[in-house]
């Protein structure tokens, strides 16, 4: 029996939910704006409270993994790898865009024909965007588009498509055309997470490999070569880290934290 910490900070809400083998059974949540430094400790303290007086044992955390805020994904991060590193358990990243299409798909009764349209706000009229079919399968990896009557075109002379997050009120006025529709107050949510998170831990647990010929072209590394800015400039080496993350088709599958100040 499974316990996964769930933490999603990418947007101005933010929301942790423990879930038991994909059900909620914690949770807390604060839509008032872009508050995560303060509140995120504490829901996170009573969460593990939770576990505490109820004699749980924490298996996993899983944390959004973007696109979004980069401050709040950066705070959301920074408390599931500090968890993640005392209690010595794996670390899940869930994408974000997949949440919310998770939920959208949920609420939607269309026919399986409908194609999901994730957005989150970009600023300006850019979206961060990805597209999925009923089963969450991926139609169009995550990019960053400029909105404009032909941006989805190709999908939408093919049959319906559904726009919602954060980035879609805008698009409104814009993308007109009569297969296009809208559902509103879609966000990301830890609850939204609960069956993703799951999923990725029960694949870790038995196992799942990369192909032994891999497509380059469907591989990222990120590096950020210096990890906690502040401690460095303060003197305080010991509290710095290079961080390098490695995912093959959209999906983590290396991270490595060193100290390089450390011999």
């Amino acid at each position: 029996m499974s316990y996964i910490l769930n933490i999603e900070t990418s947007t101005s809400v933010c929301s942790t939910a423990l879930c038991q083998e994909g059900n909620v059974i914690f949770a807390n949540k604060s839509t008032e704006g872009p508050s995560h430094s303060v509140l995120l400790g504490t829901f996170v303290a009573e969460a593990l409270e939770f576990i505490k007086n109820n004699e749980l044992k924490l298996d996993a955390v899983a944390v959004s993994s973007g696109p979004g805020s980069y401050t709040g994904l950066r705070i959301g991060v920074s408390m599931a790898k500090g968890l993640c590193f005392g209690y010595g358990i794996p670390l899940i990243a869930v994408p974000t865009l997949k949440i919310i299409a998770s939920k959208a798909i949920s609420l939607n009764n269309k026919a399986n024909e409908t194609l999901y349209c994730a957005m989150l706000d970009a600023r300006r009229m850019e979206v961060y965007a990805s597209i999925f079919d009923r089963e969450l399968t991926t139609c169009r990896e995550t990019a960053a588009d400029i909105i404009t009557p032909e941006t989805y075109e190709e999908f939408l002379n093919k049959g319906p498509v559904c726009f919602f997050g954060n980035g879609a009120e805008k698009c409104k006025t814009v993308i007109t055309h009569p297969n296009a529709m809208f559902m509103d107050q879609i966000y990301p949510l830890a609850e939204d997470m609960a069956l993703l998170a799951e999923d990725a831990f029960i694949k870790g647990k038995n196992g799942e490999e990369l192909p032994k010929t891999l497509d380059l072209t469907k591989v990222i590394v990120w590096v950020d070569p210096l990890d906690a800015t502040l401690s460095y400039t303060q003197g305080y080496l010991d509290e710095v880290t290079t961080l390098i993350g490695v995912s093959y088709e959209g999906k983590p599958c290396l991270g490595v934290v060193g100290n390089p100040y450390i011999k």
